[in-house]
This record gives C-alpha cells, structure tokens and sequence, in this order.
C-alpha cells in the first residue's frame, strides 16, 4: 500500500510563520544569511532561481516556484 503525503501550497512568509522554523535554521540550510531571509520576506530582494529551486527543495515543495512567479507579478 502507498501513502500519499499532500502538502498545502503556501508562499514563503506563511511557511515560515507555519513551521514554526527559526529564520536562522532556514538560513543555514539555504547557505546564506539570516538578513538575506529578511530581505527575502519583506520582498526587498528576490531570490535566483538557484536559490528558488534550494527553498522548494528545504521546503519539500510546500513553497514553489510558482509561489514566487505569482509574487513578482
């Protein structure tokens, strides 16, 4: 028998308010610093697709890459 696992899609910031994971955990999984994860919530930067592909991967999909086209638009 398989267990399908269904993750609700959400965006960054509600993923980490969520998860109840540290801006620092995040960070140091993502390799970068934890004014870098600020920036990216208060939407003062806007992450490469590298980096777009690194937090859906920390994230096991629950955030997208969708998530972020649909944010810039």
């Amino acid at each position: 028998m398989v267990t399908i696992c269904h993750h609700r899609q959400m965006d960054f910031n509600t993923y980490l308010s969520e998860s109840k994971r540290s801006h620092s955990d995040v960070a140091k999984q993502l390799g970068v610093s934890t004014s870098y994860i600020s920036y990216l919530r208060s939407g003062r930067r806007n992450p490469s697709m590298k980096m777009v592909a690194r937090i859906s991967e920390i994230t096991a999909g629950v955030v997208s890459f969708n998530d972020w086209l649909t944010a810039s638009e």
